[in-house]
């Protein structure tokens, strides 16, 4: 979001649902509930793949935040 023109952009995901790591609009998301932006990271809250996506903010980069020791 752009607040001084008020334009909205995407940076991430295709658009369509779906559950796929990969670079800007390659990655794909089902229901994204939530982000937070850490240390040159963004994570996503992906409520419906029921997992946590992490991207780079310097290459787009999305991946799945693997969290050893859970299911």
């Amino acid at each position: 979001m752009y607040p001084h023109t008020r334009e909205a952009v995407s940076l991430l995901g295709s658009g369509r649902p779906g559950s796929a790591d990969g670079v800007g609009s390659e990655a794909e998301f089902r229901e994204p509930g939530g982000i937070s932006v850490v240390a040159g990271h963004i994570y996503v809250a992906d409520t419906n793949n029921h997992a946590i996506l992490v991207a780079a903010l310097d290459t787009l980069a999305v991946s799945t935040l693997e969290i050893k020791g859970l299911k």
